[in-house]
């Protein structure tokens, strides 16, 4: 009689089948906003500026004249100076970020006191907005009240104020500079990450068979994080 009760009292199962999205669809459903922002940040400035590339677009309007301001953009001379001029600037600028964040990494890598200290004080050119940070190298590089100048006019390297940010040749190198420091700590916490991640096993093997500690850093420490540097 109680199993018969138990039976007419068991709740009904909901035998109605719930609708799955396909794995497609919910894919995509993931990826739209970002592939939106794409889209509206990226894609759509990319294929305007090409497309008012072939017109003498101006505040009263626009007109179709194909190739011609390619035409003057090739013939100028101005145009074949700033491509080198920024090749250079880039040789400068990503290999001594590369070359610094190489050997800030290695450092910090190192079993030597005080690196979580270290760490700490790597990331302030990084964290600060690059407005402030570029607002406090113009103050260094002022000549007339910049620390770089007075320094430069105290140890008799220059006899009078000198304006780093006046001349074209100084002007460039300074601004390197800058980019250096802004752009330094982040390649060195990158190639920290890279260098934690390489295994310990493949050390203490090399420094069994013998290998020097040059030995292990050219042959184990470099091949591992090539993908890094190479992405930097």
């Amino acid at each position: 009689m109680s199993e018969a009760i138990d039976r007419h009292v068991a709740p009904k199962v909901d035998r109605t089948k719930r609708r799955v999205l396909p794995e497609g669809v919910f894919a995509w459903m993931l990826v739209a906003p970002a592939l939106f922002f794409i889209i509206l940040i990226v894609a759509w400035p990319l294929v305007e500026t090409i497309r008012l590339s072939f017109t003498d677009a101006r505040l009263g309007g626009e007109n179709y004249v194909g190739f011609e301001n390619y035409n003057d953009l090739f013939t100028d001379r101005r145009f074949h100076a700033t491509i080198v001029r920024t090749f250079y600037w880039m040789f400068l600028s990503v290999g001594l970020k590369l070359v610094l964040g190489l050997i800030g990494a290695t450092l910090l890598n190192a079993a030597i006191p005080g690196k979580g200290l270290f760490r700490v004080l790597v990331m302030p050119p990084w964290v600060i907005p690059i407005a402030i940070g570029c607002m406090g190298w113009l103050w260094l590089y002022n000549g007339y009240f910049g620390l770089l100048s007075g320094m430069a006019q105290k140890t008799g390297l220059t006899d009078a104020p000198f304006e780093f940010l006046a001349h074209k040749t100084s002007a460039f190198y300074s601004a390197i500079v800058t980019d250096v420091w802004v752009g330094t700590p982040m390649v060195t916490l990158f190639l920290l990450a890279a260098m934690q991640g390489v295994s310990r096993d493949l050390y203490e093997a090399a420094w069994v068979d013998g290998a020097g500690r040059w030995y292990r850093f050219r042959r184990i420490t470099i091949p591992q994080i090539m993908p890094v540097l190479v992405s930097m």
